[in-house]
Protein backbone atom coordinates (compact mmCIF):
# COMPACT_ATOMS: atom_id res chain seq x y z
CA UNK A 1 0.00 0.00 0.00
CA UNK A 2 2.72 1.96 0.91
CA UNK A 3 4.41 2.23 -2.84
CA UNK A 4 1.00 2.33 -4.26
CA UNK A 5 0.76 5.84 -2.80
CA UNK A 6 4.48 6.81 -3.33
CA UNK A 7 3.82 5.49 -7.20
CA UNK A 8 0.78 7.96 -7.18
CA UNK A 9 2.68 10.83 -5.01
CA UNK A 10 5.82 10.19 -7.52
CA UNK A 11 3.01 10.56 -11.21
CA UNK A 12 1.21 13.91 -9.61
CA UNK A 13 4.39 15.70 -8.18
CA UNK A 14 4.58 18.17 -10.80
CA UNK A 15 0.60 19.44 -9.80
CA UNK A 16 1.32 19.10 -6.40
CA UNK A 17 4.31 21.65 -6.97
CA UNK A 18 2.26 23.86 -8.86
CA UNK A 19 0.46 24.93 -5.80
CA UNK A 20 2.54 26.69 -3.32
CA UNK A 21 0.83 28.20 -0.31
CA UNK A 22 1.46 32.25 0.43
CA UNK A 23 3.80 33.25 2.09
CA UNK A 24 0.90 34.84 4.78
CA UNK A 25 0.21 31.11 4.98
CA UNK A 26 4.05 29.82 6.28
CA UNK A 27 4.04 33.58 8.45
CA UNK A 28 0.69 32.43 10.18
CA UNK A 29 2.59 28.31 10.89
CA UNK A 30 5.78 30.27 11.94
CA UNK A 31 3.97 32.92 14.77
CA UNK A 32 1.88 29.95 15.58
CA UNK A 33 4.95 27.98 16.54
CA UNK A 34 6.38 30.88 17.97
CA UNK A 35 3.31 31.01 20.18
CA UNK A 36 3.47 27.39 21.07
CA UNK A 37 7.24 27.82 21.95
CA UNK A 38 6.77 30.59 24.70
CA UNK A 39 3.56 28.70 26.15
CA UNK A 40 6.02 25.53 27.15
CA UNK A 41 8.53 27.90 28.08
CA UNK A 42 6.08 29.34 30.47
CA UNK A 43 5.16 25.98 31.82
CA UNK A 44 8.28 24.81 31.72
CA UNK A 45 8.91 28.43 34.22
CA UNK A 46 5.91 27.45 36.41
CA UNK A 47 6.85 23.48 36.98
CA UNK A 48 10.27 24.92 37.71
CA UNK A 49 8.33 27.71 40.31
CA UNK A 50 6.19 24.91 41.54
CA UNK A 51 9.67 22.49 42.50
CA UNK A 52 10.91 25.37 44.54
CA UNK A 53 7.80 25.70 46.67
CA UNK A 54 7.56 22.15 46.78
CA UNK A 55 11.16 21.65 48.02
CA UNK A 56 10.17 24.73 50.61
CA UNK A 57 7.61 23.06 52.30
CA UNK A 58 9.26 19.76 52.69
CA UNK A 59 12.29 21.66 54.55
CA UNK A 60 10.26 23.18 56.62
CA UNK A 61 8.17 20.30 57.09
CA UNK A 62 11.16 18.48 58.42
CA UNK A 63 12.39 21.01 59.59
CA UNK A 64 9.51 21.47 62.20
CA UNK A 65 9.32 17.89 63.03
CA UNK A 66 12.59 17.39 63.80
CA UNK A 67 12.44 20.55 66.20
CA UNK A 68 9.40 19.11 67.78
CA UNK A 69 10.88 15.65 67.93
CA UNK A 70 13.90 16.96 69.99
CA UNK A 71 11.88 19.48 72.01
CA UNK A 72 9.57 16.84 72.94
CA UNK A 73 12.47 14.12 73.93
CA UNK A 74 13.98 16.60 76.08
CA UNK A 75 10.71 17.95 77.91
CA UNK A 76 10.48 14.09 78.77
CA UNK A 77 13.26 13.65 79.93
CA UNK A 78 13.43 16.41 82.32
CA UNK A 79 9.44 15.44 83.21
CA UNK A 80 10.55 11.62 84.21
CA UNK A 81 13.77 12.91 85.73
CA UNK A 82 11.18 15.11 88.10
CA UNK A 83 9.01 12.48 88.61
CA UNK A 84 11.81 9.80 89.56
CA UNK A 85 13.25 12.34 92.40
CA UNK A 86 9.75 13.97 93.57
CA UNK A 87 9.14 9.42 94.36
CA UNK A 88 12.78 9.18 95.85
CA UNK A 89 12.13 12.05 98.13
CA UNK A 90 8.67 11.30 99.08
CA UNK A 91 7.35 8.26 100.63
CA UNK A 92 3.98 6.84 99.45
CA UNK A 93 1.21 8.30 100.65
CA UNK A 94 -1.19 6.92 103.54
CA UNK A 95 -5.03 5.80 102.19
CA UNK A 96 -6.47 8.64 104.63
CA UNK A 97 -4.12 11.27 102.40
CA UNK A 98 -5.46 9.77 99.55
CA UNK A 99 -8.67 10.04 100.18
CA UNK A 100 -8.08 13.72 101.97
CA UNK A 101 -7.02 14.64 98.14
CA UNK A 102 -10.07 13.08 96.36
CA UNK A 103 -12.49 14.52 98.54
CA UNK A 104 -10.80 18.27 98.45
CA UNK A 105 -10.17 17.92 94.63
CA UNK A 106 -13.71 17.35 94.14
CA UNK A 107 -15.39 19.70 96.67
CA UNK A 108 -12.56 22.79 96.34
CA UNK A 109 -13.17 23.13 92.23
CA UNK A 110 -16.82 23.43 92.52
CA UNK A 111 -16.57 25.53 95.82
CA UNK A 112 -13.87 27.76 93.92
CA UNK A 113 -15.78 27.84 90.53
CA UNK A 114 -18.97 28.64 91.97
CA UNK A 115 -17.77 31.21 94.52
CA UNK A 116 -16.31 33.19 91.53
CA UNK A 117 -19.80 33.21 89.76
CA UNK A 118 -21.17 34.73 92.93
CA UNK A 119 -18.36 37.34 93.28
CA UNK A 120 -19.68 38.98 90.44
CA UNK A 121 -23.40 38.52 91.16
CA UNK A 122 -23.65 39.70 94.41
CA UNK A 123 -23.31 42.95 96.19
CA UNK A 124 -20.45 43.65 98.13
CA UNK A 125 -22.05 43.17 101.57
CA UNK A 126 -23.76 40.07 101.03
CA UNK A 127 -20.62 38.86 99.29
CA UNK A 128 -18.72 39.54 102.35
CA UNK A 129 -20.76 37.92 104.75
CA UNK A 130 -20.50 34.67 102.70
CA UNK A 131 -17.04 34.97 102.75
CA UNK A 132 -16.89 35.00 106.06
CA UNK A 133 -19.34 32.08 106.75
CA UNK A 134 -16.90 30.15 104.40
CA UNK A 135 -13.54 31.48 105.96
CA UNK A 136 -15.18 30.24 109.36
CA UNK A 137 -16.54 27.13 107.83
CA UNK A 138 -12.40 26.79 106.11
CA UNK A 139 -10.71 27.10 110.06
CA UNK A 140 -12.96 24.35 110.92
CA UNK A 141 -11.79 22.16 108.23
CA UNK A 142 -8.36 22.72 108.80
CA UNK A 143 -8.77 22.04 112.30
CA UNK A 144 -9.89 18.58 111.34
CA UNK A 145 -8.08 17.79 108.49
CA UNK A 146 -4.80 18.55 111.47
CA UNK A 147 -6.89 16.41 114.09
CA UNK A 148 -7.42 13.98 111.33
CA UNK A 149 -3.48 12.07 111.83
CA UNK A 150 -3.19 12.54 115.30
CA UNK A 151 -6.80 10.54 116.24
CA UNK A 152 -7.89 7.23 116.53
CA UNK A 153 -11.12 7.72 114.83
CA UNK A 154 -10.40 9.02 111.57
CA UNK A 155 -13.53 7.70 109.68
CA UNK A 156 -15.40 10.10 112.12
CA UNK A 157 -13.42 12.86 111.08
CA UNK A 158 -12.72 12.04 107.64
CA UNK A 159 -16.75 12.24 107.34
CA UNK A 160 -16.92 15.64 109.80
CA UNK A 161 -14.84 17.37 106.71
CA UNK A 162 -17.03 16.16 104.20
CA UNK A 163 -19.96 17.34 106.02
CA UNK A 164 -18.06 20.32 106.23
CA UNK A 165 -17.40 20.99 102.44
CA UNK A 166 -21.28 19.93 101.79
CA UNK A 167 -22.08 22.43 104.28
CA UNK A 168 -19.93 25.02 102.27
CA UNK A 169 -21.63 24.23 98.88
CA UNK A 170 -25.04 24.70 100.56
CA UNK A 171 -24.06 27.63 101.75
CA UNK A 172 -23.32 29.27 98.05
CA UNK A 173 -26.09 27.19 96.79
CA UNK A 174 -28.17 29.11 99.03
CA UNK A 175 -26.57 32.46 97.65
CA UNK A 176 -27.08 31.28 93.99
CA UNK A 177 -31.00 30.67 94.92
CA UNK A 178 -30.95 34.31 96.41
CA UNK A 179 -29.61 35.76 93.26
CA UNK A 180 -31.79 33.69 90.84
CA UNK A 181 -34.83 34.93 93.21
CA UNK A 182 -33.84 38.33 92.05
CA UNK A 183 -33.48 38.07 88.39
CA UNK A 184 -36.78 35.85 88.24
CA UNK A 185 -38.45 38.99 90.23
CA UNK A 186 -37.08 41.50 88.49
CA UNK A 187 -37.83 39.64 85.18
CA UNK A 188 -41.36 39.20 86.33
CA UNK A 189 -41.45 42.91 87.02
Amino acid sequence: MSDSLRDYIQSRKTEFDEYTPSPKVWENIASELDNLQSEKQKSENRFHINIYWRAAAVFLLVTSLSWFSWFNESSSKVTTEEATASTIESPAKSEIEVQIEELELHYRGIISHMTLELAQSLPKDIHKEMQEELNSLNETYQKLKNDLLDSESREAILEAMKENLELQLQIIQYYLSIIKGNENSQTNA
